[in-house]
């Protein structure tokens, strides 16, 4: 009886040294498992820090040759890239860029060509948000955001499908629209010049 109980503590000894093996291995696998992760999670990391600063990079050198226009009377400024020109009123509270090629509406009303219309509005941003947040809702061809424009209260209208992007920015007692309107639609790529105009967009008489 008594060699039955040594055996039994020799077997327990035993299954307890091969589980503390089978634990340093597993710690082990877990350890090494972790350090790679990490090391594929750092470079994968770095590597899309890298293209978003190559992006940035290349933007900025595109906007940088752009021309710029400075109104003086509203107190903004905006870089347009050259195939644009300019049109405004006298009071330059509606301003206008356009292609150079575009042949004009020929007395119709509707858009013939894709163009950023700014114009200075009154009213409050916060009720024409929630007025328009209103309306759309519901709909899945209009998207209404808030955004920042140069430290500045401003919300997005993303509405292609209706050829319309906008965004409407608070200045003081008065608001700022810049619009693309116009075939957008049939010209993705002037949305995508409207949305680097509007990163460049600087109020002037701070």
């Amino acid at each position: 009886m008594q060699k039955k109980i040594t055996d039994i503590i020799k077997l327990v000894k035993n299954q307890n040294g091969i589980s503390s093996i089978i634990v340093v291995i597993l710690m082990v696998l877990s350890i090494g498992g972790y350090l790679i992760y990490r090391n594929q999670n750092n470079n994968l990391t770095q590597s899309t820090n890298n293209q978003i600063a190559s992006e940035r990079s290349v933007s900025a050198d595109e906007v940088a040759s752009w021309e710029l226009y400075t109104n003086v009377k509203n107190g903004y400024s905006i870089k347009y890239p050259p195939e644009l020109r300019v049109e405004h009123t006298a009071t330059e509270d509606l301003v206008i860029f356009v292609l150079k090629t575009a042949k004009g509406n020929k007395g119709g009303v509707e858009i013939k060509d894709p163009q950023v219309v700014v114009a200075i509005l009154k009213g409050d941003i916060e009720e024409r948000y929630n007025a328009l947040k209103a309306e759309r809702e519901g709909t899945d061809i209009s998207k209404v955001s808030r955004v920042e424009v140069d430290g500045h209260k401003a919300f997005r209208v993303d509405e292609v499908k209706l050829n319309r992007v906008g965004t409407l920015i608070e200045n003081g007692d008065s608001l700022i629209a810049m619009d693309a309107v116009g075939p957008l639609t049939e010209n993705p790529e002037f949305v995508n010049i409207y949305h680097k105009m509007i990163s460049t967009f600087r109020f002037t008489n701070r």
